[in-house]
């Protein structure tokens, strides 16, 4: 595994993280740095697509309570696809580490 991006968000927007250059598995870690709640979202969006739409995501406002951490893992992407993260407040940062396949 290598880390393939790194961010520290903007709030109530969506971040686009990590574009995959080739086929890859991938973790994403997120961390809440502050001393309140945060709802994360999260979307996967494919290859060809520009921005996330109603279909794409995969957490949505999700409570990651004050310095706090959440990690998803095994998540198969192929070349071209993209992670997108929206936190609700600023201090949230996020790491995206794969393995190509």
């Amino acid at each position: 595994m290598t880390i393939l991006a790194q961010a520290d968000l903007t709030a109530s927007t969506n971040n686009l993280v990590a574009s995959m250059v080739g086929p890859s598995t991938i973790n994403v870690l997120l961390c809440n740095r502050t001393n309140g709640a945060v709802n994360v979202s999260m979307a996967l969006v494919p290859t060809g697509v520009g921005a996330p739409t109603v279909v794409h995501w995969v957490e949505y406002q999700l409570p990651l309570d004050a310095n706090m951490s959440l990690e998803r893992t095994g998540i198969p992407l192929g070349t071209g696809d993209q992670v997108f993260v929206n936190p609700s407040g600023s201090g949230v940062s996020c790491s995206v580490i794969g393995l190509a396949i």
